[in-house]
């Protein structure tokens, strides 16, 4: 097996079994942002309809498109992938050890979150905005019109940054800045209300800063500087 091969293995195995002890020894922090962001949610779901109209019944053309081409960049393929690609590789080209296991870790961070949201999204239900359907949760439906909560656009844009923003901060806060534009892009094309982008969001973040700390961790104690 090629020794990169390896490494990539290697990185994903560390980092899988680093980011769950990360939770364990961390749960009621862990616990604590996930009854807040539960509580967000509770408290938005009602205003979500309200939210909708406010943002998109003046919808501007050329802001929709420009919503359309951003939502693009938040997902899994089109984001999460392109942007770990570049960063391995990036990593390979300046012997930048750090940075290929980043980006080990934000894939990981962002398959999880993908693995929690999308049988949570065929389990709830909920129509999207733009089916013009009666908003609320309709239970397991296999249409991706129902696929409304939560956003896996969202989470998959929060959990590359978020573990971007623990593990390289040089590149994960701009990052940041983009997962929220994501959020707002999916928003604004009317395929998720506020309550999707939010929870969605949570969850990316929740696997974004596990994965991200477990990558911190394995640069400090294994000294993961400069590769030959």
């Amino acid at each position: 097996m090629h020794p990169l091969i390896q490494e990539i293995v290697s990185d994903a195995r560390e980092l899988f079994a680093g980011a769950f002890r990360v939770i364990r020894e961390k749960r009621v922090w862990f616990l604590l942002f996930a009854l807040a962001a539960a509580a967000v949610g509770l408290t938005t779901f009602p205003h979500d309809v309200n939210v909708h109209h406010w943002l998109t019944d003046q919808r501007i053309e050329s802001v929709r498109m420009f919503a359309q081409y951003v939502s693009k960049w938040g997902d899994y393929t089109t984001g999460t992938v392109i942007i770990v690609a570049g960063l391995w590789i990036a990593g390979a080209v300046f012997k930048r050890r750090t940075w290929r296991t980043a980006a080990v870790a934000c894939l990981l961070a962002a398959s999880f979150a993908g693995l929690v949201i999308n049988p949570a999204r065929a389990l709830f239900g909920r129509p999207r905005p733009n089916t013009e359907v009666q908003d609320g949760f309709t239970g397991p439906n296999r249409s991706k019109k129902y696929h409304s909560f939560p956003s896996g656009h969202s989470g998959t844009s929060f959990a590359t940054a978020t573990s971007l923003a623990v593990a390289a901060p040089a590149v994960g806060v701009p990052a940041l800045a983009g997962a929220a534009l994501v959020g707002w892009s999916r928003m604004y094309v009317r395929e998720h209300y506020l309550t999707d982008v939010l929870v969605g969001g949570s969850i990316g973040t929740f696997f974004g800063v596990a994965f991200g700390v477990a990558a911190r961790r394995r640069r400090n104690f294994q000294g993961l500087e400069k590769s030959p």
